[in-house]
């Protein structure tokens, strides 16, 4: 066979082997439904600018961050020490884009193992989280639970959280 026959037929093979593939992928391709998932916060989407305050609290910590007339962020409780604004509008901008994946359990006492239980649990690892407004109104109020990495996605990994007040809890991301 000469080297020019060789080549044509290799061709050939490598257009019918690259059609082929498209073919058997083509055929095993499944339909998707994507639901649009809600954000766990609704009321952040619109007020992103406007948040005056943050605090987190867990059993050994209490941090509030709060602004300044200026806008800047500052640590309250550390002498009014800055805080990089650029940091608390990813955070917060961050909290505004949570989505839904699923509920999970309304019953108290799986709250534990997910870590959304009340502070006020003498074993609790939940970690609470407050937003508030520039009118003092709160616009997240939630205990921020584990991390779940069993979820799919672009972050594949998921936290739990409970709104305050609220039996519900969620899997988000």
């Amino acid at each position: 066979m000469t080297p020019k026959a060789f080549l044509t037929f290799s061709g050939v093979t490598a257009v019918v082997v690259v059609a082929s593939m498209f073919i058997v992928v083509e055929r095993y391709a499944t339909a998707t439904f994507v639901k649009e998932k809600e954000p766990i916060f609704p009321s952040m989407h619109d007020k992103v600018n406007d948040v005056t305050e943050l605090l987190y609290e867990d059993k050994q910590v209490r941090i509030k961050v709060a602004r300044q007339q200026d806008g800047q962020f500052v640590l309250a409780e550390r002498h009014n020490y800055p805080v990089s604004n650029q940091i608390v509008r990813e955070l917060v901008i961050g909290l505004a884009e949570l989505k839904v994946l699923e509920p999970k359990t309304k019953l108290e006492k799986l709250y534990p193992r997910i870590q959304v239980d009340d502070l006020e649990k003498e074993k609790s690892l939940a970690k609470h989280l407050q937003v508030k407004g520039k009118s003092g109104e709160n616009l997240i109020d939630a205990f921020i639970g584990r991390r779940n990495f069993d979820t799919t996605g672009l972050t594949d990994e998921g936290r739990y959280v409970r709104r305050v007040g609220e039996a519900q809890s969620w899997l988000v991301a």
